[in-house]
């Protein structure tokens, strides 16, 4: 069980690196709710908190990514991806 919370935790943190974060939450929403053991609303508050933070630290992660090379950004997807599939 401890397995399926850190790769909710994970889809939830690698769904702030796109702006298509909204179609990456809403069809696993219910599966987010029932992995994290919350209600119905509290299981909107997932988007809901996830649009204010994209919102809130897109520009500073922005500013931050620019002072990277590509390959290091690359690089850093691939691992948070890497993470996401070896959790399952």
């Amino acid at each position: 069980m401890k397995a399926n919370r850190v790769t909710l935790w994970i889809i939830l943190a690698s769904a702030t690196l796109t702006v298509m974060a909204g179609s990456i939450l809403a069809p696993v929403l219910n599966l987010i709710r029932e992995g994290l053991g919350v209600g119905t609303a509290s299981a909107g508050l997932i988007i809901t908190t996830h649009a204010l933070f994209v919102a809130l630290f897109s520009p500073l992660i922005g500013s931050i990514i620019t002072g990277f090379s590509l390959s290091v950004e690359h690089s850093l997807e691939l691992v948070l991806l890497q993470c996401s599939i070896q959790s399952q």
